[in-house]
């Protein structure tokens, strides 16, 4: 009998009751991916209904990831979720995403609607003492914290998408983000402090020259000046103020498109529009909280007007200070500050070149992104065109770097010019400081359209920079940072010569020791047929990887042969992989021995379950022969053992 109270009137209509969960009539949330987790006798978690063993953060946060949710938020459904905070806010950093879990003293109920008895339930928590319905703990990447509401609305115990443009409340203006930035968009405004009342401040990415903006669908566009005007009606901009919070294009062409889409904006708008120098980019200053300009060498730029046609010329409302700031004309003059004289400047006016600074000076890079060895990577990138110094992370001490190379799963490293915020959210490990050569940084944001989903996250903060596999030969290591678990950097050492880097592929999602999360897979499209030899004694398959062959082996005593139907991409081509990695002489992976070794294809353990037997051999004189046996396909896991014992010959 399900256990019924009422509950506050839902926005569908009718009196909601509670039941017990459901797991056949859940109703899923766009872009929330549900965990379902039950306490173990030990206190524990593991999967519902599994009775395996605990679960960990990097379990669970890889479940994400192989689910192909990773840029989704999450909701832990187990009770009690506050009580076990910790182990959630790993998977939070894990992810670079909001974790939603129960307070302390609440389970997960269903909500369900007389009205409705047969639509799909949402999940709802419920106070176990009283009965009644609490909101869902968030629980945020270290690092990216914020006092800003997250992606959903949280009413009455469930959790509801929300609609329309997708803008997070600033002090005097807004914030446009997309689901994939939203995390790191909304950290970062988040810190910016109340200003002048009537400068409007709008946060907006800026994308093929053009505003990105997104809405709560998880779908997101590209206006144009008058568009994005349209888009802020609601703000009073005609004959006001407007600075706009962004970073200019590295590319030239870009830049002056976006500085035409201003002048639009300023047109449509009617308002004086500000922006950071071209080249530049704004950033919080950390003791007052508000915005300065820096200019493409990171150093304090001042603020560029954009004015309507119906600027009457008349004394400007606002001056940019020589520290980077937008200040109120009499601010300025009152306090004696120095200020920049107020020019306007046509799309033509866009100059290309900028001074070397801390932060990279970038260009397009020229070369073909195959020498990147990043698969995934496009044309035409920003690039470094001076040499700079970043900030790169690594688990291991700097004796096991300089030994062995830099553990990652992925071919790429990622750096960042500011100290503090590549320790930001970390709570062990330690930090390098790396010169890179000119062409060794790719700027490459999360908002890139190219970037996989699950490596996202990665990239979701500001100032993150690429550093591609095939460019580590234009990367020296010059001093190693140890990390506490306050997030605090303690330089432990400063190298006598700069020291060379390499990777050594370890941690791949896919779970074949060795080899990186971008081996090339297999079958590319629908299904493939290939063939594996299972020993006799075996009881189960093996835990890590199972080695495949494209075409009947030879007869092997004492082993079954098994015909495999496997999915595309669910096998590692081995020998795809190794030839792509031999390019690439600054990574250690493991495909070269596995290659050697005659393991022309790999099947990774977590793909057993979606691979089937559609034929067994037994091994005789005369070859293998055919052994009767279902008439369908069998689950590759059930399989085994295959048999008891073995004819050797007939």
């Amino acid at each position: 009998m399900d256990d019924m109270r009422p509950i506050a009137r839902a926005a569908s209509g009718g009196p909601p009751q509670i039941r017990r969960l459901d797991v056949a009539r859940h109703r899923r949330v766009e872009g929330l991916f549900d965990v379902w987790l039950e306490p173990r006798p030990d206190g524990a978690l593991a999967a519902l209904g599994s009775a395996g063993p605990a679960l960990t953060a990097k379990d669970i946060a890889d479940l994400v990831r192989r689910s192909g949710a990773a840029g989704d938020d999450v909701r832990m459904l187990t009770a009690d979720g506050e009580r076990r905070a910790s182990l959630f806010r790993e998977v939070a950093a894990m992810l670079g995403q909001d974790v939603l879990i129960t307070p302390a003293g609440a389970d997960v109920r269903h909500r369900w609607l007389p009205t409705e008895p047969e639509a799909p339930r949402d999940a709802v928590a419920v106070e176990r003492a009283g009965g009644n319905p609490v909101d869902w703990m968030v629980i945020q990447p270290p690092g990216l914290e914020a006092s800003l509401p997250g992606w959903f609305d949280l009413v009455d115990g469930t959790v509801q998408a929300r609609t329309g443009t997708v803008a997070l409340a600033l002090p005097g203006g807004l914030a446009l983000a997309t689901r994939a930035d939203f995390t790191a968009r909304r950290a970062a405004v988040a810190r910016l402090a109340p200003g002048d009342p009537d400068l409007i401040t709008v946060a907006v990415t800026v994308r093929s020259a053009g505003f990105l903006v997104g809405d709560y669908r998880g779908t997101q566009e590209i206006l144009t000046g008058p568009a994005l005007a349209a888009a802020l009606s609601a703000l009073p901009l005609y004959g006001g103020d407007l600075r706009l919070w962004l970073t200019w294009p590295a590319d030239p062409a870009e830049r002056v498109r976006l500085a035409a889409a201003l002048v639009a904006l300023a047109e449509a708008s009617g308002a004086t529009v500000w922006t950071p120098p071209v080249g530049g980019t704004a950033e919080i200053l950390a003791d007052s909280g508000d915005l300065r300009a820096l200019d493409a060498g990171g150093a304090p730029g001042r603020w560029q007007d954009h004015q309507p046609d119906s600027d009457c010329g008349g004394p400007p409302r606002y001056l940019s200070t020589a520290d980077g700031r937008l200040l109120p004309t009499t601010e300025v003059i009152m306090a004696g500050l120095t200020a920049a004289p107020r020019t306007g400047m046509a799309p033509t006016d866009v100059p290309g070149d900028e001074p070397p600074g801390r932060r990279p000076v970038l260009a397009a890079d020229p070369q073909r992104p195959a020498g990147y060895g990043v698969s995934w990577l496009t044309d035409g990138l920003p690039v470094n065109t001076a040499p700079v110094e970043l900030y790169v992370t690594a688990p291991v001490p700097p004796a096991e770097v300089l030994a062995g190379g830099v553990p990652a799963a992925e071919l790429f490293l990622i750096g960042r010019p500011d100290l503090a915020q590549a320790a930001a959210g970390r709570r062990r490990g330690y930090l390098f400081r790396a010169r890179v050569a000119p062409g060794g940084a790719v700027r490459v944001t999360s908002l890139d359209l190219h970037v996989p989903a699950d490596l996202q996250h990665l990239l979701a903060q500001a100032d993150a920079y690429l550093l591609p596999a095939g460019r580590l030969d234009r990367i020296r290591l010059l001093a190693a940072y140890s990390l506490d678990r306050a997030s605090v950097s303690t330089l432990e050492q400063e190298f006598d010569e700069p020291a060379p880097v390499w990777l050594r592929c370890s941690g791949a999602r896919h779970g074949v020791a060795g080899l990186p999360n971008d081996a090339d897979r297999w079958p590319r499209a629908r299904v493939g047929r290939c063939y594996a030899l299972v020993p006799v004694t075996a009881r189960a398959l093996p835990g890590g990887w199972l080695p495949l062959h494209r075409e009947q082996p030879g007869v092997r005593d004492g082993h079954w042969l098994v015909e495999l139907r496997v999915p595309a991409r669910r096998a590692i081509d081995v020998a795809a992989t190794a030839d792509r990695l031999g390019s690439l002489p600054l990574v250690r992976s493991r495909a070269p021995r596995l290659r050697a070794a005659g393991a022309a294809l790999v099947l990774p353990s977590r793909a057993y379950p979606r691979v089937t037997v559609t034929r067994r051999f037994r091994p005789t004189t005369q070859g293998w022969v055919a052994v009767p046996g279902p008439s369908t396909a069998v689950p590759l896991s059930s399989a085994v053992p295959v048999s008891s014992a073995v004819p050797v010959s007939d």
